[in-house]
């Protein structure tokens, strides 16, 4: 999937969202907002590795794969005791368990090409997050939970596992693109402050 062609549908999206959960948004957002300090570490981390992975997408991915739990890994929600055995398995290559989750989620990202990424505008950090969860929805025509969950952009369907798509189930996350906007809204970020 080209960035350059989904970009605009990712703007034009967020632009529509309107929040349907503001409750659960609210406090997923302030529960990443006290741990600033850990992303911002992470954050650090990645500019060593490349480019600079803001804070708040740190966050915004710890929650969907961690439910904000520092006891697992970034990649995919395994514990840091071990390298993972679901999906990426072995991670991190380098390093030895138990992983320190800063570390563990720098890797992470380093994994999926973060560090290198430079587009950290809305449209940016959306395509970063459904590139992180995976292409499947797209495929089945579905906007993807994983960043619309908790808005009017998102109705019904969900992989419940890898690779097991259940057209009746329905995410009860709070999606990427959602806590963005919320951070937006709230001007608890500034995009335009963001390094290149």
């Amino acid at each position: 999937m080209e960035f350059t062609d989904l970009a605009p549908g990712y703007f034009a999206m967020f632009a529509e969202a309107a929040i349907t959960s503001p409750i659960e948004t609210t406090e997923i957002a302030q529960r990443i907002a006290v741990h600033k300090d850990r992303y911002t570490a992470v954050e650090e981390l990645t500019l060593n590795l490349g480019r600079k992975v803001p804070w708040f997408v740190v966050g915004i991915i710890h929650s969907l794969e961690c439910d904000l739990d520092f006891t697992q890994h970034l990649f995919n929600g395994d514990p840091l005791t071990a390298r993972t055995v679901n999906e990426p398995v072995g991670q991190p290559h380098d390093g030895t368990a138990p992983f320190l989750w800063e570390f563990s989620a720098a890797r992470a990202l380093q994994y999926d090409g973060l560090d290198r990424w430079t587009e950290w505008d809305v449209a940016g950090i959306c395509y970063c997050l459904e590139k992180y969860n995976g292409w499947g929805y797209r495929t089945r025509g579905v906007n993807s939970p994983y960043l619309w969950s908790g808005s009017d952009q998102y109705k019904i369907g969900k992989y419940t596992s890898d690779g097991r798509f259940d057209p009746s189930a329905k995410s009860d996350e709070i999606g990427g693109a959602i806590l963005l906007k919320y951070f937006t809204s709230n001007h608890l970020v500034s995009l335009e402050e963001q390094p290149v």
